[in-house]
This record gives C-alpha cells, structure tokens and sequence, in this order.
C-alpha cells in the first residue's frame, strides 16, 4: 500500500512539474474538469472533445438567410456544405499532426462538421501536447450528461377513455385542435434516454416505420437502428409531445399527429460527443442535402451537463451547433433545470447561452394544476451566468406545465412525473402545432410566436422565474396571423390511422395470428382499405411478406380490425410492419401515421382459454389483448360501458368496442349498455302496469338491477321484493328508511330471464296505473315509465 501511494505521488508532481513548461494560453485551453481528471487518472485514457479556433460564423450566416428571406431547402443548401468544407479543411492537415505528436490513432478520432471539433481518448501526456496546437480552441472532458432531477408518483388509471390532460388545456391546445392542427407532417425529436418504441400513444408514428430505420434512430456507434431505452424518462417526455392512444381517444400529447425520432444520448458515458452527434445527424438525417422532410421541427432537451459549470457553458461547443441548428431553421428546446433551491442564477448548463433572447429556449416549470398557476418552487431560476443584457440577460424564456404530468411509461403504462423535464416538451409541442399551421415558417419565428404572446405571470414584465410567462398556443398562432402569415388549410377527408396491434410480448410455438387495429380518422366512410405486412429477422431481413384487402364499414372515429396469421418462426425475436393505405381506393393524403410495427418475441407461452358470450370460446397466447364490441339491435342511440365486476361497480372504459388489457389468466368483464329511447310501445291490453301493487317487470335475458328510487311518505322500516309468476319471493331486502322523501334502495337483485313482480312493503304505493297510457309517462314527477 505504501509503494502504491508514493507511485501515485511522483506521479501527479510529474504532471504538475510537466505543466510547468506550458504557456499560460495553452494552460487555460484545458478546461479545469479535464485538469481535474488528469490529475484523479494520471496516465489513464481520458475521454476528451475539443474544439477547433477556426468556426464557420453561422451567426453571420444566420443573418444573411434572414435577410435573403430563404426557406429550409435553400438555407441548408448553403449552411451544410459551408460547415463540412470548414470541417476538412482544418481537420485534415490537423489529425496528421495530431498522430505525428502522440500515441492516437486516425480511426480513435470522432470528427464532427456541425461544429469543427473532434474527440477521442487520450493520456494526460497526450493532452498536454495537443493543448500545444495553435487550431485548438480548447480541450475539455467529454463527460456524462444527465437526466434532470424529477420526481415520479403513482400511475393514475391506465387510460382515460376521451380523456385529455389538464396541461394540454392550460397551454390552450384545444382550439387549435379544433381548427383541424393536431401537428401531422412535423417531427419531434427526443434527445434523452431513449424511448419505449412501440408504446400505443405512439407507436405508429416512427419516422423508421415509413423509410430507412437509421432515418429515425440515431445512435453514435450504429450499434441499433430500432429505438431502445436505458430508463423511462424519454417516453414520458415524447408521451407529452405527440402522444394519444387511438383506440380509447386518450390524449396526452400536444401534437398527437405528429411523427417522431430520437436517440438514447443520455444511455452512454460520452455526454458531448453524443450530444453533438445527435444534433448534427439531426441536420442530414438521410445524408442527402437535398431533402429536408426528415428533419426533426423540434429537439427536446431535459438534460444537463454537471461538470460544464459558470462561464465554460458560454464559449462551449454547444454555442456554434445551437446556432447551426437555428439557422437551419430547427427549433431547439431545453428545460431550465430543477435547482431552483440554490436560488438565483440557477439555469442548468448548457441553457444559459443567449446570443439572441430565444436562441437557448428554456422552460420553467409551472403547476398546471393549481388554479393560481403557481411556479414550481424546484424550477431553476436566471439571470444567465452568460452576461448580456436586457431579454438576453433573463432566463428562462417561458414557462409550461411541469407538476404532476401524466404521459407514457415503460411496457405500455402511463405514470405522473414532475420537473422542468415535464414542462418543456409541452413547448416542442406547441412548436409542432405551429409548424403544421405555418410550414414555410422556421424556428426563430416559431419561438418568438410564443414567447411574445406568453400569458404574464408572477410580477409584472418578463421575469427571472417565468420568462416572459405561460405559453398560449392560439394565442402564439393568431399572433402569426397578424404578422401577414396564412395558415395552411388541413385535409381532413381520408385519413387511415394504425391505432394498436395485439401487444403480445411473447408468442406461443406454432402459427400464431396478430390482430391490427385501424382508426378512421377522417371525416369520410371508408368501406376498403389495402395492407401490406412485413416481418424482418433481427438483422433486417424479410422472413415474411404478404397483403391484402380489407372491407367494411367505418365511420369517423371506428375501429378497423385485420387478423393475419405470422408463420412459424423459431424461437428469437422479429420487427412486424403493418402498413394499412389507399382508404376506398384513393391515395391516403395524411400516410404519415398509418405504419404499426411491433417487435415480437417466439417462445413458449401456455395458451389460455377466452369464452364469449358463456358459450363460444378460442384460445389466445399469454400477454394477449382482446378488441371487445357490443352490440344492440335498435334504432336508438345507445352507449356501452365496459365494468371488471359483474354488479357494475368498476367501470374500465368505455363505448362500443374496447381493448381489454393484457390477458395473463382467465379473466371475466361485463357491458352495460344504456338506451336513449323517446317513446315506447303500445299500451297493454288490459291497460294495467301493476297487479296488487306489484310493479311487472319482464327480463328478456338474464338481468342485475342495481337500486330503485322510491319515495316514502314517512320513514321506517321498508321492505322490497322480487316475486315470480307464482308470487314466490325469489329476492327480498330490508331497509330502514331515515325519513319521508326520495330514497335511492341498493337493491343488486340478478335475476334470470322471466316475469317478476316488483313488491314494496311499508312505503307509499308503486305506480298503479288500469287505464291507457302514452309514453314516456311520468307519475307525480316522481316515478317515469319510458317502456312496458
């Protein structure tokens, strides 16, 4: 122990010693958390990202799009090539002096054009050499980055049939739903960790699904092309972007037509060199600079640098690519962080650059569901560390809902969590939305949309807590609309949605059948639709393909189901593609968020057995769900409630079809549909609806009465029972009523099918009535008969 401790002494005095001999400038281009380090590892490889001293202005560059009034196409036309002829010219010359001065490689160095840098690991002798070359601006750690802190609670219901979540409403996102803007044609990218791919609120809305899988994954080492996760913090932010379950109308997402991509960038120990890369993949995505439709509208940010603290943050790699990033038009959204406790000046790095008032958008994180829209008391808080003045100087820029926000959970669930993490993609939700409205507006004009048109909160004028105050989606369109932009007319006629497929994780041995289900999002019938299905092997290959037509009938809103058989595959997992299109013939306008794809596993699962209506019944695998409909022959409008207990105490959703949840064991549900009938039959023959005091009562099928509303001349003991034809009392319950008056009786008689009396003992008499009647009749304003 001894020997090992004075090694590790003689050798920091060597590197201290060795430090000696640098200029004071090369000194200060090692950032101190790199000194750091070099000092804790001594010869150790230390991941290091350095930042060239020769930059493309793009602020400059920037400015000039602006006047020349350039559109997307034309700006990266000219800002791409600008930055990668930037990057070859200083780095190649560079790298062989790089290789000729130390122990690296060319194949160890990352090279980055979106800002001219490079990583790479090194020795602490090695960085004291490069530190030496003039083209470096500065050497800094390339440190993890982190999740911001947030807190989680217990998931609310799994699902809220119609639902929408109150920060959606407090945003004031409704009515730009209601003008038809639900964000269809924009992508959302989440930077963060990762993302439950196949989750339903979001599932059929991949960019992957509808052209290359790289196109809408992006991970440095290429290691995976289908979305993954290292923790649930990126689904529920993208949850918040665009999600909403099609099968339940569900909603929980701003922009839930909205396409997505993403990368795990915070699933690594690499922070900026991930980081940097995601943000340049998200210029080029298809590496083509003649297309620009599969750029991200917006990036979600809710992490933070720990080590990038003060000043560093200003003159950070992060400047330049955020200003690329604005100049390509790429809206780029950060939350302010969590540390609102250490008071002022609290924004987390990166967030506090501001080379223009929108430039680092960050979010506070506001408490949608307190009426006075109180602040977080853990949003952090400005003024920026980066100096400036004015609007420059304050941060945050605006603020959102971040407490308590309910969005997507690992393995298809939903779950609450709070944070400026949580308040922040409501802001890349609305940038979606706008986009939709204003496609030929970028992400300078979006920003500055809802930042000036931010509802005031907290004291008078932008603030050091709010910004400039809570967002107004609608609020930030008319805005638009004033500055002499028109907004684009969406086409809602024919719009195929793929809602679900069976979520099934494991299948049993032998051909199985998945089932898809489909949503008629658009305001026509459609009777057909085409379908194609794909299943690929891990390594991208197709092991099966086929297609088909569907036929039917669904209205606006209806669920389409296609069974198809998968295979037999051996044991390992599979990609399924379903892709549903040309709704009666015609070409689907809105394809965007057709595609349904699932990753499957085969292996050996028990069957279980499913009986429908007591008598019918198949087998399904485990982990299976079951699309449930009802129906009633009548030419009345009726609703379905779906309830887990047969005494109708639990309700569990809602309408005339529903998705049950995954099915493990045997599992009994009940539906209780409820008429709206205006008139009713003739009247009886012998005119008479009671017999003794005994209300008739036919059940056509086995029926569960759950309570009768009678009213008591006065209180006491009362007694209610069911009699059959041979006046036997096949059901009796007493009850003691408090007083005169309604009373609701908790009666839960089942009974089965047949004719019954319906007898009540010591209270008022039931409704008597020998003479004809036209319905609905009504007895005193207290008892209504609607039907025989």
């Amino acid at each position: 122990m001894i020997k090992m401790g004075f090694y590790k002494y003689i050798l920091v005095l060597g590197i201290m010693c060795f430090w000696t001999v640098l200029s004071a400038q090369d000194f200060q281009k090692i950032s101190p958390r790199l000194q750091e380090r070099m000092l804790e590892r001594g010869e150790d490889q230390i991941p290091v990202f350095c930042l060239m001293e020769d930059q493309v202005d793009v602020f400059s560059l920037h400015q000039s799009f602006r006047e020349r009034n350039l559109g997307q196409q034309e700006r990266i036309a000219e800002l791409i090539p600008a930055l990668q002829e930037k990057a070859a010219e200083i780095q190649e010359p560079l790298i062989k002096k790089m290789i000729r001065e130390t122990s690296l490689s060319s194949d160890e160095i990352r090279r980055f054009w979106l800002a001219n840098a490079v990583s790479f690991y090194a020795s602490s002798e090695d960085i004291i050499s490069l530190s030496k070359i003039d083209e470096f601006r500065y050497l800094d750690l390339d440190a993890k980055n982190y999740v911001e802190e947030h807190t989680s609670a217990p998931a609310p219901p799994a699902l809220v049939p119609g639902g929408i979540e109150p920060g959606l409403s407090v945003i004031n996102a409704e009515p730009m739903w209601a003008l038809g803007y639900t964000g269809y044609g924009t992508i959302a990218f989440s930077a963060d960790t990762g993302i439950e791919g196949f989750h339903p609120a979001y599932s059929n809305r991949w960019i992957g699904s509808y052209s290359q899988p790289s196109d809408g994954w992006y991970e440095y080492n290429n290691d995976n092309a289908i979305p993954n996760y290292c923790g649930d913090h990126g689904t529920h932010t993208l949850g918040t972007m665009v999600g909403l379950d099609h099968i339940t109308n569900d909603t929980i997402g701003v922009a839930f037509h909205a396409n997505w991509v993403g990368a795990p960038n915070l699933c690594s120990n690499l922070g900026t060199t991930d980081n940097v890369g995601a943000f340049q993949w998200a210029l080029n995505p298809d590496e083509d600079i003649s297309t620009v439709s599969d750029m991200p509208t917006v990036i979600n940010n809710s992490w933070y640098d720990p080590s990038q603290s003060g000043m560093q943050q200003c003159n950070s790699v992060y400047v330049p690519a955020l200003e690329a990033l604005e100049a390509a038009g790429v809206a780029v959204i950060f939350s302010a962080g969590n540390d609102g406790g250490n008071g002022s000046s609290s924004i987390t790095a990166p967030k506090n650059i501001n080379l223009t008032p929108v430039n680092s958008f960050c979010v506070a994180n506001i408490n949608g569901t307190d009426p006075a829209l109180s602040i977080n008391p853990s949003s952090s808080q400005g003024p920026s560390v980066c100096g400036g003045t004015g609007s420059e100087l304050i941060k945050p820029e605006v603020g959102a809902p971040g407490t308590s926000v309910r969005s997507c959970e690992l393995n298809r669930t939903y779950g609450l969590k709070s944070g400026t993490s949580m308040a922040a993609p409501h802001v890349a939700g609305a940038i979606l939305l706008l986009k939709e409205a204003f496609p030929d507006l970028l992400s300078e004009d979006l920003k500055y949309a809802l930042y000036n048109t931010a509802v005031d909160l907290g004291e008078p004028g932008e603030d050091n807590i709010f910004g400039n105050g809570l967002i107004d989606v609608t609020a930030a369109y008319n805005y638009l609309i004033d500055q002499q932009n028109t907004p684009a007319t969406p086409d809602h006629q024919f719009d195929l949605i793929g809602a679900d497929t069976d979520p099934q994780l494991g299948y049993c041995q032998g051909e199985i059948e998945m089932a898809f289900y489909v949503t008629n999002g658009g305001d026509s019938i459609i009777t057909d639709f085409e379908y194609s299905l794909e299943v690929l092997n891990y390594d991208n290959g197709l092991v099966q393909a086929e297609s088909g037509t569907w036929e039917g009938q669904m209205g606006r809103g209806e669920i389409g189901q296609v069974n198809l058989p998968i295979a037999s595959l051996p044991q390992g997992d599979f990609l399924v593609k379903f892709l549903p299109t040309n709704p009666n013939g015609q070409e689907d306008p809105r394809p965007l968020n057709n595609a349904l794809a699932k990753m499957i596993t085969f292996d050996e699962v028990p069957g279980i057995e499913l009986s429908l209506n007591v008598n019918d019944s198949l087998s399904v695998c485990g982990g299976s769900r079951v699309l449930l409909s009802g129906s009633i022959e009548t030419d009345n409008e009726y609703n379905i409630t779906w309830y887990s207990d047969y005494q109708g105490n639990n309700p569990i959703g809602q309408g005339l079809q529903w998705l049950t949840p995954v099915i493990d064991e045997p599992r009994e549900y009940y539906a209780n549909a409820i008429l709206d009938i205006t008139g009713g039959p003739e009247v009886p023959n012998d005119g008479n609806y009671t017999s003794e005091n005994k209300l008739r009562l036919t059940a056509i099928k086995d029926i569960f009465i759950a309570s009768v509303d009678i009213n008591a001349e006065q209180g006491g003991p009362t007694i209610i029972q069911a009699l059959n034809t041979n006046d036997e009392i096949v059901r009796v319950k007493n009850f003691n009523l408090s007083g005169p008056g309604e009373h609701t009786l908790q009666l839960n008689f089942a009974l089965e099918s047949g004719n019954y009396k319906l007898a009540i003992l010591g209270a008022k008499k039931l409704l008597e009535k020998t003479v004809g009647v036209q319905y609905p009749f009504v007895a005193g304003g207290e008892f209504v008969i609607t039907g025989s």
